[in-house]
């Protein structure tokens, strides 16, 4: 009975593999691919080999285009599009001021002193005056007449806040501010808000607090903001940045807090600062095609952007060392402000080694909107303080502006306003999205081999079909087989 299962299975294989050849032609002769027919129809070996010969090429220039366009695809490229827009208005930005100078030495008592005198580098370790030459007189016959021992001894019955020392010696608006003016309407300090940053107190125009945000119509320094600052240089303290005299001032947008000490630009007395800004809106891509914060949450901001990110993050880092906050920063956790001795042995080491260091290294939000400036300055003459007198409801006596030398060294004047009512947008967009790709595949196929979509979907249409009648004959193969097996042991079967 085993002949007979072999002699079955070699009258079978010829059908299969003719029926497989035949269907084989058939497929070859109706397919689309370039110089596929001519190797099924009756050529020449010379025409088929000549044939074999140019679709391969075609195959390995088309296998070469492929992946090329896929890691180009998997290189994640995109473009960079700068346009200019002219609209009807624009949102003007908040204006961040603040004095280069933190306290006011004349409003610092024995126990600001006591408590910050060496690391404001007004004493030394022995409470002596550093650099007496920088202060009048009167300043210094006051340190050199205070009782450090009484001081000392009346302090352990003081509660000293750092929190009470900003609000009592730091410049006041209304000393520094002589005279505003709003497009055409006169403003005052009722329009500044109040922000502590890391220069002291500090004032914002138009912070967005009370629910207004000022928008400008026209272009030119008649449709902005114009400021008469006085920046107070008797108060000025001789320590970090005191070889500065003026203010930093910083245009951002309302979501933005302010990283003045990082970001502003300087003006200084005795000149008129014109500043043209240009608002610039930034939409980037996120991973893979850029590195632009795309959700990021921020623990105290609702919106977040570079300033917000690093400010957080200082305040993060100076909460775990030093298990305190500044002032500047934060405390919605129930953080207390750092004591005198926290604030200058561990908050102010670890702040400069932060801004010093690579730590705090932010990525830009995918929506970005900030103000480019330029700024020109002409010299400021006498007749200034004429302009502005009767004007004003600062606290400031204005004849003491008289003196050519007091304006020099206090009076400054700024214009801030839009040079023209457009704004520049950038914007990333994918260089090589996936359509690309799928569009540069079909086009080499259809070039090299004559194949499209539908053609690859008919071969493998083909070649599934064969694969399931290739496993129904093994299957009927095993079928017949068993039957065979069951005769052959059949004893009737044996007898006839």
């Amino acid at each position: 009975m085993e002949v007979m299962t072999e002699t079955k299975e070699k009258q079978t294989d010829p059908v299969i593999e003719h029926s497989f050849s035949t269907r084989l032609k058939e497929f070859g002769e109706d397919v689309e691919f370039h110089g596929v027919r001519h190797l099924f129809r009756d050529n020449s070996i010379v025409t088929k080999v000549t044939w074999i010969l140019l679709f391969l090429c075609g195959c390995s220039w088309l296998t070469y285009q492929i992946h090329d366009r896929i890691i180009y695809y998997y290189q994640f490229p995109h473009i960079t599009k700068i346009d200019k827009l002219y609209v009807p208005s624009l949102d003007f930005p908040t204006i961040t001021i603040c004095n280069i100078n933190t306290f006011r030495r004349h409003k610092l008592n024995e126990y600001d002193l006591l408590h910050y005198g060496t690391s404001l580098n007004i004493l030394d370790e022995n409470w002596t005056l550093l650099h007496p030459e920088h202060y009048d007189k009167a300043f210094d016959d006051w340190v050199y007449s205070i009782n450090w021992t009484d001081v000392e001894i009346h302090d352990r019955s003081i509660n000293h806040s750092m929190e009470e020392m900003y609000e009592r010696a730091g410049h006041q608006i209304e000393d520094m501010l002589i005279y505003c003016k709003w497009k055409q309407q006169e403003c005052s300090v009722a329009n500044f808000t109040l922000i502590n940053t890391h220069y002291g107190r500090c004032y914002q125009f138009n912070s967005g607090k009370d629910g207004v945000k000022h928008q400008s119509f026209k272009g030119g320094k008649a449709n902005g903001l114009k400021l008469y600052l006085n920046v107070e240089e008797l108060e000025y303290l001789n320590y970090m940045e005191a070889s500065d005299l003026g203010f930093k001032i910083l245009a951002h947008d309302q979501d933005e807090p302010p990283l003045i000490q990082e970001l502003g630009f300087g003006v200084t007395t005795g000149n008129h600062y014109f500043i043209a800004l240009e608002t610039e809106r930034v939409t980037s891509l996120p991973d893979p095609y850029g590195n632009c914060e795309e959700d990021h949450k921020l623990d105290h901001y609702d919106h977040y952007s570079i300033p917000a990110c690093r400010i957080e993050c200082e305040t993060l880092i100076v909460e775990e060392k030093c298990s305190c906050r500044l002032v500047e920063m934060h405390g919605d956790h129930g953080i207390r402000v750092c004591t005198a001795e926290e604030y200058h042995d561990c908050a102010l080491p670890t702040l400069e080694s932060i801004t010093e260091s690579d730590t705090c290294v932010c990525q830009n939000p995918c929506e970005l909107t900030q103000f480019q400036h330029s700024i020109s300055s002409v010299k400021l003459r006498e007749s200034a303080v004429e302009m502005i007198h009767g004007h004003t409801s600062s606290n400031i006596n204005l004849t003491e502006f008289k003196s050519v030398e007091f304006i020099e060294k206090n009076l400054l004047v700024v214009n801030l306003f839009f040079d023209s009512l457009n704004y520049q947008y950038i914007e990333q967009t994918v260089a090589y999205p996936g359509v690309s790709l799928l569009s540069d595949v079909g086009g080499q196929m259809g070039l090299c081999i004559g194949a499209s979509i539908l053609t690859v979907l008919h071969l493998v249409q083909f070649a599934i079909g064969e694969i399931i009648k290739k496993f129904q004959k093994r299957e009927n193969k095993e079928v017949n087989t068993n039957v065979i097996h069951v005769a052959s042991a059949n004893p009737v079967d044996d007898k006839l």
